[in-house]
């Protein structure tokens, strides 16, 4: 392939990403709407011409580079003046940090690394520099481990103050995507988890924030849930304090914000049904509206996002109406690794978030993952040659079925394609 066609293809997939969404994070991540993996590419769209130039052969030489030298020279680039040279290592760091587990690379360079990201996250240069150094603050954290409590106290404080005070709602997702990762990875401080909440949920109850920032924040929010133990009456003071905002969200114009909210009011009652005294009083009007959006038919809405929302809303049903909960199976080299019930899809898709098509690389040799979702592999010799993992479901759930019909359609229908971004 030819080094223009690359970068032309490079822009056709951002203009495509764009239509679907103003950013990654705004998608639903619900098992309805589960993808193959986010694009690092939503991180193009506004790069220069020079920066897509270079990232495009980079990305011709990703099987031949020496990626310990690579680490290096494009963190030497972050000290550099220029804006676009700065965005193009960060651009560079962030497939090289999701394409390969460098922890050892990494962990030799760690100070040095992680005082460059932090002077280029106080920097005032452009909106895509400091959500690229986001995404690249979390690939490091993801990289190192889960020994890193002091390094996350170094961070937290910029990152905290970045939600805060900034007005653009793309960082602003941007950071409390990183944020919320950098706790969950490295913080056992539950006091800071729920401090972190806390700030989540002031963004998500503001009505005046835009739909990519309020649904960064219902996402966090439910990752860090996902770490309170259910019979804990902090969990339910969560719960009570946060159902009343999230149910208002379940009316939002945007299909994502209402899918998103769904999740983490199922994701809750999932946590909290360990415990024998817990019970919703509202239960009865919650399922009605839940049922409304689960059938919804209106034709203000297009066709895909009433198809997308039926089907998320129909598990949301299921888990708390008949207490079925979901399952995702994401089947690599040879393997299944099951995914059951709302926190571990949760988390399985705040991973897919931050490490987008490198998701199977991490899942074969970090070690966080492994004790994170409890599984193992045994890597083979080169690490090279395998494809990116496929998600599937039961063959009872609502998805399931939904891309049966699907399947027969594009039988029927040869000349469409749909397509999915791969490494």
């Amino acid at each position: 392939m030819s080094h223009l066609s690359t970068k032309n293809l490079l822009k056709k997939a951002v203009k495509s990403s764009s239509r679907a969404s103003s950013r990654a994070s705004s998608r639903a991540t619900t098992p309805a709407g589960s993808r193959h993996a986010s694009d690092i590419e939503d991180d193009y769209s506004d790069a220069s011409d020079s920066t897509l130039d270079s990232l495009a052969s980079f990305q011709e030489d990703l099987t031949i580079i020496d990626w310990g030298d690579e680490l290096k020279k494009n963190l030497e680039d972050l000290s550099e003046k220029r804006t676009a040279t700065r965005e193009t290592a960060l651009l560079k760091l962030a497939k090289l940090l999701s394409h390969k587990y460098l922890n050892e690379d990494l962990i030799s360079q760690r100070n040095t690394m992680m005082a460059a990201l932090k002077k280029c996250l106080k920097k005032s240069g452009s909106v895509q520099e400091k959500i690229l150094t986001t995404r690249v603050i979390a690939l490091c954290f993801i990289t190192l481990g889960a020994d890193e409590e002091s390094l996350y106290k170094e961070f937290s404080p910029t990152l905290k103050t970045i939600v805060s005070d900034v007005a653009d709602p793309d960082i602003l997702a941007a950071t409390i995507n990183c944020l919320s990762m950098l706790c969950f990875v490295a913080s056992s401080d539950e006091h800071e988890t729920l401090k972190l909440m806390d700030m989540f949920t002031n963004v998500f109850k503001d009505s005046h924030r835009a739909p990519q920032a309020v649904i960064s924040a219902v996402n966090a929010h439910g990752l860090l849930f996902t770490t309170l133990g259910g019979s804990s009456r902090t969990s339910r003071d969560i719960f009570d304090s946060s159902m009343p905002i999230l149910t208002r969200l379940l009316e939002s114009t945007s299909m994502e914000l209402r899918v998103a909210s769904g999740e983490n009011i199922a994701l809750m009652m999932e946590v909290l049904s360990s415990d024998t005294q817990f019970h919703y009083d509202r239960i009865d009007n919650l399922l009605i509206s839940l049922n409304m959006l689960a059938t919804d038919s209106s034709k203000r809405r297009s066709k895909k996002d009433r198809s997308t929302q039926r089907s998320a809303f129909r598990d949301i049903v299921s888990s708390i109406e008949d207490g079925e909960a979901p399952e995702v199976k994401l089947k690599f080299h040879g393997e299944v690794i099951n995914f059951d019930g709302w926190s571990e899809i949760k988390q399985l898709n705040a991973f897919r978030e931050a490490l987008a098509e490198g998701l199977h690389v991490h899942f074969q040799y970090n070690e966080l993952l492994h004790d994170i979702f409890e599984v193992s592999f045994t890597p083979d010799s080169d690490g090279e040659g395998h494809q990116p993992p496929s998600y599937v479901v039961s063959s009872k759930s609502e998805l399931s079925k939904m891309r049966s019909q699907d399947m027969t359609r594009l039988r029927q229908q040869r000349g469409r394609h749909t397509g999915f971004y791969e490494d």
